[in-house]
């Protein structure tokens, strides 16, 4: 749920776990720092399967799509979904090294207690 997510996001310990999260499974497609790479940039404010929230993140990252991304559902427990997820959000804007061209459509940053049901 929404508000259990925004303390994890809040808290600096489970945006550092979520960062090792990412190295260990998700840098291999998505670079490090989440510059991009076989997948999308996720520093950047374009997103190709939702509108950059976590309400419609999280149930990309559990399903992923035939386009490569990989379901997590059962690779990975809820609070450690909801930790690679905060990590990711906290990259938004970040200047990294080497990003992936922009891929998707624009969306506005997220901000905590900003509500979106879904993908338009």
């Amino acid at each position: 749920d929404i508000d259990y997510f925004e303390k994890k996001f809040a808290d600096p310990g489970v945006v550092a776990y979520g960062e090792s999260l990412f190295i260990a499974n998700c840098q291999s497609c998505h670079a490090q720092g989440g510059q991009g790479d076989i997948g999308p940039n996720l520093t950047d404010k374009f997103w190709m399967f939702s509108v950059g929230t976590p309400e419609t993140i999280y149930p990309f990252i559990l399903s992923g799509n035939m386009n490569g991304m990989p379901s997590w559902a059962d690779k990975m427990e809820k609070d450690d979904v909801y930790s690679v997820l905060a990590y990711v959000l906290h990259q938004q804007g970040k200047v990294v090294p080497k990003p992936k061209a922009e891929q998707g459509s624009e969306y506005p940053p997220w901000t905590p207690g900003k509500r979106t049901e879904k993908a338009e």
